[in-house]
């Protein structure tokens, strides 16, 4: 299957983004969303780095919510 770039297709929808690679870009990027969001702007975030560290080769994820 031919890869997704999401970037690309949010900014043809008007929302910016990011991709990133590599865990050491992680905390820029996401200042950079918070910094957006918080303006009231949607931002898209397309993480894809390998899991690294303790529980890295887990196959639970704990439940979480998006809301306040």
């Amino acid at each position: 299957a031919p890869e997704i770039d999401f970037v690309t297709l949010a900014k043809s929808q008007g929302v910016n983004g990011a991709k990133v690679t590599s865990p050491k870009d992680l905390e820029r990027v996401l200042r950079r969303a918070v910094e957006v969001t918080a303006g009231g702007e949607p931002y898209l975030l397309d993480v894809r780095v390998a899991p690294v560290g303790a529980g890295a080769d887990s196959t639970w994820y704990q439940q979480f919510k998006l809301r306040r």
